[in-house]
């Protein structure tokens, strides 16, 4: 799973965001706001 988000093969949404931000001592939402602002730059990049 973690291969596959970090490969950008897969997206990271909410149920492994969370497990990986628990397991880190990371804030909740970390990895969901990094989507974010990733998601944003690919569309940039597609227009």
């Amino acid at each position: 799973m973690l291969t596959s988000i970090t490969k950008g093969k897969r997206v990271m949404n909410t149920s492994p965001a969370l497990k990986i931000e628990e397991a880190l001592g990371l804030e909740e939402g970390y990895f969901m706001i990094l989507q974010v602002y990733y998601n944003i730059e690919q569309e940039k990049k597609d227009e």
